[in-house]
């Protein structure tokens, strides 16, 4: 178990999947701030890859704005979240490749089986190894 612990509000956790079902062909994206250790917001951050049905590029100028309100609103960046619209809730080899932000949490959403998995992820700077998250 990590010492890492993340308290997620359901209602929270519940935009994300939503967020995922929106557009469930293609892979959404967002950011994921808290106050000390409970999460307090979601920010959607448009998708601009080149192929959004196996990846994400979060859209840079949305992506500031979400930073600058989260310090307006003494929050932190605590995670990421995406979907996966055909994969398992797990890391792939692109998101690993990818990853920028150590001791984050990586949320991801699937949709393979027709009904939303999370996987839930601690990015060590090197790897990813699976946390719990306390759902409130």
């Amino acid at each position: 178990m990590s010492h890492y612990q993340f308290r997620f509000p359901q209602s929270l956790m519940g935009h994300i999947v939503d967020h995922a079902l929106e557009t469930p062909e293609i892979e959404v994206c967002g950011l994921i701030a808290a106050r000390m250790s409970e999460v307090s917001s979601v920010y959607r951050i448009p998708n601009v890859a080149k192929d959004q049905t196996i990846s994400f590029f979060m859209e840079p100028q949305a992506q500031i704005a979400a930073l600058k309100t989260m310090r307006k609103y003494g929050e932190h960046l605590c995670g990421i979240y995406h979907s996966h619209p055909a994969s398992d809730p797990l890391p792939s080899k692109k998101d690993l490749e990818e990853a920028a932000y150590p001791h984050t949490l990586y949320l991801i959403v699937s949709l393979k089986n027709g009904k939303p998995e999370l996987g839930s992820f601690l990015f060590d700077g090197k790897g990813f190894r699976t946390v719990e998250l306390q759902i409130v």
